[in-house]
């Protein structure tokens, strides 16, 4: 999904290393020396803390090196871990957008194969990495594995922008929470139904277009995090709550503009709008 604020760059590189034995990983991507410096953020709630790693700043003591060239791992590590390399995305008509994706096993989410494609995730989602693929947008607000052919129920999430933290989802799922308001007003009491809010939406797999989506505005969530850990019965609203919706779509075969075509597990797409070029896209009345 489209991150839609737009002010800043991204500038994080999430580590996923928990399911690694190593106690440090040395990469080098690109023949690009990026000096880094870990920074242990902590997501609101019952969820864990994540580490990142963000560029471009580091103190001598906090270096580490990144290079293609070479890398280095504990000598109890089991296999080698390679370099993340640049992911391109799936076309719009891609049968894999289009169908469900399985549940991963414990075990495949704590595989090397995974912690591979995640990395690759990782990397690929930065605002830099996006140009260089020649995505329609600078930034995002999360991305699905199988937006990348990746045939794996993963997303990344970053809510709060492409420049903060990534997390990275696995099995996710949630349901609708209705709430209702009692107003009072000239001594009457009148009911709000806050279940579901319109807004616009992009999405890397639609490329050049925008639709106004009606999501639900407050919704229950359940997922495994990195750790292997299942999380259930957290609370997300509004824009984290329109984000998780979006992602999971995805991996349940569902892109918003599908909406319009009478599915009926979810609030609806009630417009869409395509543009022949990004300029025609950016330039369009917001």
């Amino acid at each position: 999904m489209r991150w839609r604020k737009l002010e800043r760059g991204m500038a994080c590189w999430y580590s996923y290393a928990n399911c690694y034995s190593t106690n440090t990983i040395s990469q080098r991507v690109n023949n690009v020396g990026l000096i880094c410096h870990r920074l242990c953020s902590t997501i609101s709630g019952s969820t864990p803390s994540f580490p990142q790693l963000l560029c471009p700043t580091a103190s001598t003591g906090q270096m580490r090196s990144i290079s293609s060239n070479n890398y280095s791992k504990d000598e109890n590590d089991s296999h080698t871990e390679l370099a993340p390399k640049l992911l391109r995305l799936a076309n719009e008509t891609d049968p894999i957008l289009h169908n469900p994706i399985e549940e991963m096993s414990l075990a495949d989410i704590c595989g090397d194969e995974t912690k591979q494609i995640v990395a690759d995730m990782i990397y690929s989602i930065r605002p830099e990495q996006l140009q260089s693929a020649n995505t329609p947008y600078k930034k995002a607000a999360g991305m699905a594995a199988n937006q990348w052919n990746i045939n794996k129920r993963i997303f990344l999430f970053c809510p709060g922008g492409s420049d903060g933290e990534v997390k990275v989802i696995f099995n996710p799922a949630y349901k609708p929470i209705t709430l209702t308001d009692n107003l009072v007003h000239e001594s009457k009491s009148t009911t709000v139904n806050q279940s579901t809010n319109c807004a616009r939406e992009s999405c890397f797999s639609v490329p050049y277009a925008y639709g106004t989506v009606e999501r639900y505005t407050h919704i229950e969530i359940s997922y495994i995090d990195d750790k292997g850990k299942q999380h259930t019965g957290e609370k997300l609203s509004d824009w984290q709550a329109r984000v998780w919706q979006h992602e999971t779509d995805h991996l349940n075969g569902i892109l918003y503009s599908n909406r319009q075509s009478g599915i009926d597990n979810g609030p609806n797409c009630t417009e869409l709008h395509r543009f022949h070029t990004k300029d025609e896209l950016e330039n369009c009345p917001k």
